[in-house]
């Protein structure tokens, strides 16, 4: 079945099989929103994980599907939002997943995830109704055993943000010089660190998997605001959540793994233009939440 939405939406069309609106009001309904680029292969993949939890509370698979040529999928509920860039891409997905899925918690996740055993679903049903509003879980880094959450323990400061940029926009003034040092820097930077090995408040969540729960679905209309195309979601997610007094929680009970980066080497025609437009949307996405800051 294709249900052509209202403009309010954003999308392009979505499609889904007959769902029973009574699921709206079923206590608990936790959807995983998985926002697909590329190789539908590494999304099955992730799908085929989420079947493996063996879940016996609702819950459904969402996929964004921000690919800018779409191609059907066999999943019943798939929102096809035309590349728009990550933050409009979920704020899209999670539209769908709250007002017609009636998401209790939405799992905000990329397509190049794999969950496992330790993705605990009476760990995710104890967040349900609890204080904290967005939950980190611990997400590894395939091939490397990095860490990846939380990326920071606090916010970034405006002092920090603007050596950020400054140095971003002097390195991208000389790039086509820059480049060579750019790429060995980039191969070489990964540091494999200690895990976070408790709940850690207010710790700042990858922005790979992110868990909404209730407490925020209730009263947020968006994931994601305001919008940058990539990077430092997570800040102005933190920052925004700082702002309206809602509690963030790194949570290592729940584990997922990553193979980084499948999105956006899939999109680009090299290396040499992948690491400029990088820095560039570092730069752009910098200044949105240095905004923020005041």
């Amino acid at each position: 079945m294709v249900c052509w939405l209202c403009l309010s939406y954003g999308v392009l069309w979505v499609s889904h099989n007959d769902y029973k609106l009574d699921n709206m009001y079923n206590e608990n309904m936790i959807v995983f929103m998985l926002l697909h680029f590329g190789d539908h292969a590494v999304t099955q993949e992730c799908i085929e994980s989420i079947k493996r939890l063996g879940f016996s509370c609702e819950h459904a698979v969402l996929i964004v599907d921000n690919d800018p040529e779409p191609k059907p999928w066999d999943e019943p509920y798939v929102v096809k939002t035309g590349n728009v860039g990550f933050s409009e891409a979920n704020n899209i997905g999670y539209k769908y997943a709250k007002d017609v899925l009636g998401a209790t918690m939405v799992i905000a996740g990329n397509n190049d995830l794999v969950f496992d055993d330790r993705f605990s679903e009476s760990v995710l049903l104890s967040y349900e109704n609890s204080q904290y509003a967005v939950v980190g879980p611990d997400v590894e880094k395939v091939g490397t055993g990095e860490h990846q959450s939380p990326i920071a323990l606090r916010l970034r400061s405006a002092k920090e943000v603007k050596k950020t940029i400054r140095l971003n926009k002097m390195v991208l003034g000389v790039y086509p010089l820059a480049y060579p040092f750019m790429k060995r820097y980039l191969a070489g930077s990964t540091q494999v660190g200690a895990p976070v090995t408790g709940l850690t408040e207010d710790a700042v969540p990858c922005g790979a998997c992110v868990i909404f729960t209730r407490r925020f679905i209730e009263t947020e209309d968006k994931l994601f605001c305001p919008v940058t195309k990539f990077y430092y979601e997570e800040f102005i997610l933190a920052k925004r959540c700082q702002d309206k007094g809602y509690k963030l929680v790194f949570d290592p009970a729940l584990h997922v793994y990553h193979v980084d980066q499948a999105a956006s080497v899939a999109a680009s025609r090299g290396e040499y233009d992948r690491i400029r437009l990088k820095m560039q949307r570092i730069v752009d996405a910098a200044g949105v939440y240095l905004k923020m800051l005041g």
